[in-house]
């Protein structure tokens, strides 16, 4: 047995906890590290494979109940608020503040109901209604809430408009609707 084989077993048992016929199989060549396409694993192989997992506790064994409490108050205010790395002074993302706000919610409907449920571009009625910003939502915090900034529109009209998704600006027919 040449070292670099002896490295590679010791490595092995060092890192698994092995069956014994898997070892032996290591000692004698028989077993290689990387996958080989089209090799076909033997039955008694994958076996001692299973049974050095029984050994495992992370396996076979759950936590008990008292064992998950400890657990998840030794774990109660790490990785959140100031602590977390990802933390960035306390700002939230806009569709938290914005588009699932009861403001926005509350906004949405007064829209609706001042244009009558109606299309403000083509006038259909009994679609599913969007609520546009006419000046972006993103852009112009301080207008997200005001009613004068916003439209109903059916979805093939709003798609229409230039902001849009986010889109860049583009001419349509709106434009004389938002202008």
């Amino acid at each position: 047995m040449d070292e670099r084989t002896a490295k590679l077993i010791w490595k092995q048992e060092r890192s698994f906890q092995q069956s014994e016929a898997l070892k032996k199989a290591y000692q004698e060549g028989k077993v290689r590290t990387a996958f080989i396409s089209g090799h076909e694993v033997k039955k008694e192989w994958k076996v001692g494979v299973r049974e050095s997992n029984k050994a495992n506790p992370k396996h076979t064994i759950p936590h008990s109940e008292e064992t998950k409490l400890k657990i998840s108050s030794s774990r109660k205010g790490k990785n959140s608020g100031e602590s977390n790395p990802m933390w960035k002074g306390g700002i939230s993302l806009s569709y938290k503040t914005g588009y699932y706000s009861p403001e926005y919610k509350e906004w949405r409907k007064l829209v609706f109901k001042r244009d009558s449920y109606t299309c403000q571009a083509c006038g259909v009625r009994d679609v599913y209604i969007t609520a546009h910003h006419i000046k972006s939502f993103s852009r112009y915090p301080e207008l997200r809430f005001d009613l004068d900034n916003g439209l109903a529109l059916c979805e093939p009209c709003h798609e229409q408009t230039d902001n849009y998704k986010g889109r860049g600006k583009r001419k349509t027919k709106l434009d004389t609707l938002t202008n």
